[in-house]
């Protein structure tokens, strides 16, 4: 759900983090918590290997820091491809 707004004070008496407000929801009631359907794609990448790598590799800060950019590189490209093959928000 697109939200409009997070009541948390709201939601700190109910014991949940907050309430949202959404398109439905209070203006529906009880109604509006139904979410709207929606498509999920799981999509699994390549193996990294990291075995390559010695053990002691994990204090290299420089070495951690490059392969965690290339993990996040290779998350947003998924992403992106994703994205190019996806109609709309609404439709999947």
């Amino acid at each position: 759900y697109p939200l409009i707004a997070r009541l948390e004070g709201l939601g700190r008496l109910f014991g949940v983090p907050y309430v949202p407000i959404t398109l439905t929801f209070p203006w529906l009631g009880p109604i509006g918590l139904i979410p709207l359907p929606s498509k999920w794609y799981i999509h699994f990448g390549e193996i990294i290997d990291l075995s390559k790598y010695p053990p002691d590799a994990i204090n290299d800060d420089i070495l951690v820091n490059n392969l965690s950019e290339m993990v996040r590189r290779t998350i947003q490209e998924m992403i992106y491809e994703l994205l190019k093959k996806r109609r709309s928000i609404w439709f999947g």
